[in-house]
C-alpha cells in the first residue's frame, strides 16, 4: 500500500515514465497499472509471484509474467535478471552535477563522515562522470547525500565501537 502511494506515483509514473515520455514527444502507456489487473494479481498466493529453485537455490521473481510471456519472447529476455527501467541519463564532465559532486565529496566532507574512506572514494567523482557509469554515479550521489546530511544536520563524525 505505501508503494503505491509513494514511490509508484512520486517517482516511477513521473520520473521514469510520463514526463521521460513528454519530454519526447511520446504517448506511452504502463499496462500494468491496470486496476483489474492490479486486483487479481495481488490476490495471487506468492507462489504465483516468486519461485523458488531448490537445485540452484535461486529465487526468481515476476514467474507467472514469466510463464505467460514465454511463448512471446526469446530465452535471453526470459531468463534475464530482473532489473529496474531506468530512464538515459548524461551528466557530462563540468556540468551542474559535476560542478556540486565536486564540491562535496571532499576529503573533507568525506572524512567528516567517519564511515567512508577517503582513500577509495578519492577520484570518484572524476572516474563516475568521465566513464558515465550507473554504479559508479549512484555510488558518488550516495556519499554526497551522507556529506550533505553530517553538515546540515551536525551528525558528530562517526568513530568505532569501543568493545
Amino acid at each position: 500500500y505505501t508503494w503505491n502511494k509513494t514511490l509508484l506515483p512520486n517517482m516511477l509514473l513521473t520520473n521514469l515514465s510520463d514526463r521521460t515520455e513528454m519530454s519526447h514527444s511520446i504517448e506511452g502507456r504502463v499496462p500494468f497499472l491496470d486496476h483489474h489487473l492490479m486486483e487479481f494479481v495481488n490476490a495471487l498466493p506468492p507462489s504465483m509471484k516468486i519461485r523458488y529453485d531448490p537445485d540452484t537455490d535461486t529465487l526468481t521473481e515476476k514467474w507467472i509474467l514469466r510463464q505467460a510471456s514465454k511463448p512471446f519472447i526469446t530465452e535471453e529476455l526470459y531468463a534475464r535478471k530482473k532489473h529496474p527501467y531506468s530512464a538515459p541519463s548524461v551528466y557530462p564532465v563540468g556540468g551542474p552535477m559535476y560542478e556540486l559532486m565536486d564540491k562535496l565529496i571532499t576529503r573533507e566532507g568525506v572524512e567528516g563522515l567517519g564511515f567512508v574512506d577517503w582513500q577509495k572514494v578519492e577520484g570518484l567523482v572524476e572516474r563516475a562522470f568521465e566513464s558515465q557509469e550507473q554504479v559508479l554515479l549512484r555510488s558518488a550521489f550516495g556519499i554526497a547525500q551522507w556529506v550533505v546530511l553530517g553538515q546540515r544536520f551536525r551528525v558528530p563524525r562517526a568513530e568505532p565501537a569501543v568493545m
